[in-house]
């Protein structure tokens, strides 16, 4: 049975304009997950790699990539690209999650920072047909 995502954005400069959206879509199955990632040079710190969808699934529709603290020393590979995750990732509808996809099945986060670190990670897909 498939499930309602709802996400809202909101971008706004300091007494300048503001964008904003809302919507909703659906999707037949999501993943939720939470990485922990010691310092680097810690025990245990190693790079931690994640499947963009389970086995069977389809289409994906959004990806979350949210750091709990941002960071340029905190990374995913995609493929043989690096994306620094200084900032949330969103990538909401099908053809925005793609451009992550089309890189990769899996991503492999890294923690080249001096501080633990906690990165949030959603996937809504579609079933394949």
């Amino acid at each position: 049975m498939p499930e309602k995502l709802s996400w809202t954005c909101s971008v706004r400069v300091d007494n300048g304009p503001q964008i904003t959206a809302t919507a909703s879509l659906q999707v037949d199955g999501y993943d939720k997950q939470k990485i922990l990632m010691p310092k680097a040079g810690a025990a245990g710190a190693k790079p931690v790699k994640v499947s963009l969808a389970p086995p069977g699934a389809g289409q994906l529709q959004v990806i979350v990539i949210n750091p709990v603290k941002p960071d340029a020393k905190l990374q995913y590979k995609a493929g043989n690209r690096t994306v620094v995750l200084d900032g949330p990732h969103l990538l909401i509808g099908a053809g925005a999650a793609d451009l992550l996809a089309a890189l990769s099945t899996d991503l492999v986060f890294e923690n080249a920072t001096g501080a633990d670190a906690e990165v949030d990670i959603l996937f809504g897909y579609r079933l394949k047909a």
